[in-house]
């Protein structure tokens, strides 16, 4: 729907230790375990019932009114992955996979759609089991 969501935002702080394995002419093999929490606020438009009195009889109108969302999410992970380093740059890469457990607490004021983000492992407020593939790029020094 265009203008539902009226603004989405958030911070993170993620920790991990990473071991190199073994390396070969500036390419590492890694493993990496740790944790991270997700903060997000999503302000949107949620859709209510709203009681209403007419001449005595009760009534329901249907309709979307701004609500917001705060989201919390604790995770612990484990990556794998090969870390390339420049020889003559401070530039880095790392190319990894892995799985992390995620909890998450909604705290959603309002409307009827308080499961929006919970049913997929990339939505804001899933809790369970994620896998994870992906890229970094990064500054040795």
């Amino acid at each position: 729907k265009k203008g539902y969501y009226k603004s989405i935002y958030g911070l993170g702080l993620e920790a991990l230790h990473t071991t190199h394995l073994f390396e070969k002419q500036g390419v590492y093999i890694f493993f990496s375990y740790g944790g991270s929490y997700n903060y997000h606020q999503i302000a949107q438009l949620g859709d209510v019932w709203e009681a209403q009195s007419i001449a005595g009889v009760e009534t329901y109108k249907y309709r979307q009114v701004p609500v917001k969302q705060n989201i919390n999410s604790f995770s612990i992970k484990t990556l794998a992955g090969v870390q390339v380093i420049g020889e003559e740059s401070p530039l880095y890469m790392d190319f990894y996979t892995g799985v992390a457990i995620q909890k998450s607490f909604s705290k959603f004021k309002g409307g009827q759609n308080a499961e929006m983000f919970t049913q997929y492992m990339w939505q804001y407020a899933y809790s369970g089991t994620r896998f994870l593939i992906g890229f970094k790029v990064g500054i040795a020094f």
